[in-house]
């Protein structure tokens, strides 16, 4: 079996694993291939693990086993809380809507999945709490992003492309300052998080918006 850069090698609720995304440390995983049984040191630990705080220590595995034994590190040597949430990037006459956060944060609106919800009926809920629009989404494709928040929660947030199909904005009085439709340009220079303003780009991109 050959092994690409582009392979991935573990893939679990969104969280991809490529030989690609792998960067040098201490901690390696190490693949070995079933056709000439040479072991293969994979030379990058994965930013979204680094990110998480998560070590991965495998010795000699297939691939098979290495997926095994990561979903065990995974699963197994993290206590911090979990966190999903679902939201729309909604685009209407080559602008996309964005939100201001009461916390002065500017993204897309999105929030936390509630018990027996899907992720597209979360982002429909969640956008029409906060904006007061209907939308229709784009289920083909999810846009998913996995980062630790300020109080160690480790936290998934998925997005789908969606369009406006009614409703007048009106924000969320609680939870959101301002609303406005941005030229894309100027909506990647107001998004406040990198992770954030880096995926839209990369869907801009694929879209070739």
């Amino acid at each position: 079996m050959n092994i690409k850069e582009d392979d991935v090698v573990y893939e679990k609720d969104g969280f991809q694993l490529a030989i690609k995304d792998i960067k040098n440390g201490d901690n390696l995983i190490e693949i070995e291939t079933e056709e000439n049984k040479e072991l293969d040191t994979v030379e990058k630990l994965i930013q979204k693990v680094n990110k998480i705080g998560i070590p991965v220590y495998t010795d000699n595995y297939f691939v098979k086993k290495a997926e095994i034994e990561l979903d065990k590190i995974i699963s197994k040597s993290t206590n911090k809380e979990r966190e999903k949430s679902c939201g729309c990037i909604i685009i209407k006459d080559n602008k996309v809507l964005l939100i201001k956060q009461t916390k002065g944060h500017w993204g897309f609106p999105k929030g936390h999945v509630e018990k027996n919800e899907t992720e597209i009926e979360t982002a429909i809920r969640e956008v029409k709490e906060e904006t007061n629009l209907d939308v229709e989404i784009d289920a083909n494709k999810r846009y998913t992003m996995e980062y630790v928040t300020d109080k160690g929660k480790l936290k998934q947030v998925v997005l789908f492309i969606a369009k406006c199909i009614g409703g007048e904005i009106k924000a969320q009085e609680c939870e959101v300052n301002d609303i406005k439709w941005l030229d894309f340009d100027e909506a990647i220079e107001t998004i406040t998080y990198d992770n954030t303003r880096e995926l839209f780009k990369e869907i801009l991109k694929e879209r070739k918006i």
